[in-house]
């Protein structure tokens, strides 16, 4: 499957080394590409487990094992975002609904944490780096 790129408008013109034309998507892979803040990128291990929730039918959570969390950030919207690769766990087959571009809200699993770390771990956070602790 054609994932993007439409050569038709490229036809007759110049291309750089090494310049993305087409991407193309093996049709039995589903692989789930997530966005996650800095701010939470050392807590996801390669391993993690989670769920994927799609816009499209969020009574409907698939369960995904994050195989690659990627080492460099790419600037976003005012924040630094990286990329974290995921596959749904299991035996692998994706519902016959699911198609590439679907988007959805995704759990990770980061571990344990007391109670009083989970309300403010955001605020201490926020606090060190104004305060230079």
């Amino acid at each position: 499957l054609v994932l993007r790129g439409d050569l038709r408008e490229r036809q007759g013109a110049a291309v750089s080394a090494g310049e993305t034309l087409v991407e193309f998507v093996p049709a039995s892979a589903v692989e789930i590409e997530i966005d996650l803040h800095e701010r939470d990128v050392l807590r996801v291990v390669e391993g993690a487990s989670g769920a994927f929730r799609p816009t499209a039918r969020p009574d409907e959570a698939l369960p995904i094992r994050v195989v690659r969390v990627h080492p460099s950030a790419e600037a976003r919207n005012g924040a630094n975002i990286f990329r974290v690769d995921a596959v749904l766990e299991g035996d692998g087959a994706a519902p016959d609904w699911i198609r590439c571009g679907v988007e959805g809200t995704v759990r990770i699993d980061a571990g344990e944490k007391p109670v009083w770390w989970s309300l403010f771990h955001r605020f201490i956070d926020a606090a060190r780096v104004r305060l230079w602790m």
